[in-house]
């Protein structure tokens, strides 16, 4: 809820307590008249003190106000009441004071009441000690509702806090995840050009070195050019938006696989076609990833690429032998980063990768349609 100034608050209340003050004064008890504007008094200057964050002494300015104004309620003709009320609801509304200390404080107004009228008002009688303490409680039932109005407000603002803080991490793991897909190709690709270039130069084979630091240089302008892509992703996702055939993108990673030295056999079922580009861009990295580990953990050995293209999903399982000296393990963010991209697809997706038989295999599954039964649009 928004606060109003403080100048224009102080203001309107003090306008108000003059005006009951004014009014306290034609009352024909003269200890309901000075009772009365002590309440009347406290009431103005807690309301400011508690609006300038000064809490302990505004709380205790209400508690007299409060207190007073209950104790004056009866000889007052219940005109002290008002100011009682509203310290009420300050103590009880303010969210930097404890709920307990309103509510015992009005308790107490509620005895005094009772008491003030009972002492100093005799002839007002029991109706009347009911019909101020239910005045009285107005004013606590009101502290009540504000003080739940702000814990909303405030649970609200949390809430928007932490939905921000969410799409901050899911954007911050999105661009690491994109970046090490792309480095982890690029540049491990041209680990293996550079180290093919140095001994071919080493062999005096001039022209194959050439070759070699054309392919170089072509990888890392294509890394270059994903990298932008990722970021570009991020920055404006609305442009992502539209459908993308994968096939291109498989071919020059089979293309730039083989110029590395891997070997690696391709079997396509079914008709590769436009899909959501988050999906093609899933499937496209999940290759990506699969033949840098390939090179990475079984330089030169032959890899399958399968690629199963359903009417309601695409299938991409990757085989590769294992190596027969154990590898050293990397960070292990690709194979959780080709998880996450999978799962966070429009109608689902999944990734399994283990090793049996002498072999580690990739099957990365994205669903192309909600399948019937199940809800779509995650």
């Amino acid at each position: 809820m928004t606060e109003r100034p403080v100048l224009w608050s102080a203001a309107i209340t003090i306008a108000v307590s003059a005006f009951v003050g004014v009014a306290l004064l034609s009352a024909t008890s003269p200890t309901g008249i000075v009772v009365g504007l002590i309440a009347v008094i406290a009431w103005p200057v807690a309301t400011i003190l508690l609006r300038l964050d000064r809490w302990r002494t505004g709380a205790a300015f209400a508690v007299l106000g409060m207190l007073s104004g209950a104790l004056a309620g009866g000889p007052s003709g219940g005109l002290s009441l008002v100011p009682a009320a509203v310290c009420a609801m300050l103590l009880i509304a303010r969210l930097e004071l404890p709920v307990w200390l309103g509510s015992t404080v009005a308790g107490i107004g509620v005895v005094l009441v009772c008491g003030g009228i009972a002492l100093l008002a005799p002839n007002l009688g029991v109706s009347a000690m009911l019909t101020m303490s239910l005045g009285l409680s107005v004013g606590v039932l009101g502290g009540f509702v504000r003080r739940t109005t702000r814990l909303s407000a405030l649970a609200a603002e949390k809430a928007r806090e932490e939905r921000m803080l969410a799409r901050e991490t899911e954007g911050r793991i999105a661009l690491a995840r994109d970046l090490h897909d792309v480095l982890a190709h690029s540049l491990g690709g041209l680990t293996v050009q550079l180290d093919a270039i140095d001994a071919l130069l080493e062999a005096g084979r001039i022209d194959e070195a050439r070759t070699r630091a054309t392919e170089a240089r072509r990888l890392a302008a294509h890394g270059l050019a994903d990298a932008r892509t990722a970021v570009a992703a991020l920055r404006e996702p609305a442009l992502q938006e539209a459908d993308t055939d994968p096939a291109a993108g498989i071919e020059e990673l089979i293309r730039a696989h083989r110029s590395l030295g891997g070997v690696v056999t391709v079997s396509v079922h079914g008709a590769s076609r436009a899909v959501p580009d988050m999906i093609a861009t899933a499937v496209v990295r999940a290759v990506q990833e699969s033949l840098s580990n390939a090179r990475r953990h079984a330089p030169g050995a032959s890899v399958a690429l399968d690629l199963d293209w359903r009417n309601d999903r695409v299938v991409m399982r990757v085989t590769t032998p294992l190596p027969a000296e154990p590898q050293p393990r990397g960070g292990g963010y690709g194979l959780t980063g080709m998880r996450e991209r999978f799962e966070s697809l429009p109608f689902g997706g999944s990734v399994q990768a283990d090793a049996r038989d002498g072999e580690f295999q990739v099957v990365a599954e994205a669903a192309l349609m909600t399948r019937p039964g199940e809800k779509g649009g995650r």
